[in-house]
C-alpha cells in the first residue's frame, strides 16, 4: 500500500494526496471556457469548475456559423471543436482533457476516484455514454 502524505494545498482543504503529490496551480487568471452554451460537453467542462468552485469566464463560440468557426478559435482547436479552455497561458480542447485539468489543478472535491479500478470503471462508463 502506498503512503499518504498531505501537500500543504490539501491539508488546507483537508483532503490526503498519494505520494506523488497532485500540482494544484496557482494563477492569477481565471479559466476562460470557449464554446456554446448549449453544449453538452461545454456544460461538462462547467459543471466541473462549478464543483470545484472555479471561478470561469464563457466565452460563446458558434461552431456553426456560416464559414464555420472563427479562425482565432482554430488556433485554440485545431478541428474546430468545442470546448476549449486557456488557463494561465496553457491551452487545451478536449472536454475529457479538460476535465481531468480543472479536477488535478484545482483545489477543492475530487471529482475522480482516487483508486485506479474505480476511475478506470467511470472512464469506461463516459467512453460508453460518449460514443
Amino acid at each position: 500500500m502506498r503512503s499518504m502524505r498531505m501537500s500543504p494545498q490539501a491539508a488546507r482543504i483537508g483532503a490526503s494526496t498519494p505520494s506523488f503529490e497532485r500540482h494544484l496551480v496557482q494563477a492569477a487568471s481565471h479559466p476562460i471556457v470557449f464554446g456554446a452554451p448549449y453544449s453538452v460537453y461545454v456544460r461538462a467542462v462547467r459543471l466541473a469548475l462549478e464543483e470545484k468552485g472555479v471561478p470561469y469566464e464563457l466565452v460563446p463560440v458558434d461552431i456553426f456559423a456560416p464559414g464555420g468557426p472563427p479562425p482565432e478559435h482554430r488556433e485554440r482547436h485545431p478541428f474546430g471543436k468545442i470546448p476549449a479552455l486557456e488557463h494561465a497561458g496553457f491551452r487545451l480542447y478536449e472536454a475529457g482533457a479538460i476535465t481531468r485539468y480543472v479536477d488535478e489543478a484545482f483545489p477543492g472535491p475530487r471529482l475522480q476516484p482516487e483508486e485506479p479500478r474505480s476511475r478506470a470503471r467511470m472512464n469506461q462508463i463516459i467512453g460508453i455514454l460518449d460514443s
